[in-house]
């Protein structure tokens, strides 16, 4: 819709701290929401094969409901931090903001890392 209004060149890459380093054609705006798509889709795929997954205890047969609920999950949070964070890089490219700001890897970071951590926990926890 505003594509036409977009500057020729917009960033491609952000730095460590959220400044635009790299710049490329307006015709690479696609290229996120693609990615950030292919992701999502992998990891729906994947979530429906939860035997094939590394975890972090043995599976057994009397126990393996709960390891693989634990494990869909935790890719279940995974596709939404995913979505989220390719939404505000499409968002941040589009030119609304100068940059990314730290706001983005105070957030980004914890909630991938963060929430990994907590499935761990729980998967050596409560198994």
């Amino acid at each position: 819709m505003y594509y036409a209004q977009l500057p020729d060149t917009i960033p491609r890459h952000f730095g460590p701290a959220g400044q635009p380093d790299a710049y490329g054609a307006k015709e690479l705006i696609g290229t996120l929401p693609a990615i950030g798509s292919l992701l999502y889709l992998d990891l729906v795929f994947l979530n429906h094969y939860p035997h094939i997954f590394h975890y972090p205890v043995k599976i057994t047969a009397e126990h393996a409901p709960r390891p693989y609920r634990l494990a869909i999950r935790r890719v279940r949070v995974l596709k939404c931090v995913i979505v989220g964070s390719f939404a505000y890089l499409t968002y941040a490219t589009l030119g609304n903001r100068e940059g990314l700001g730290t706001f983005f890897l105070l957030v980004f970071l914890p909630l991938t890392l963060g929430s990994t951590e907590c499935f761990v926990y729980r998967a050596l926890t409560k198994c």
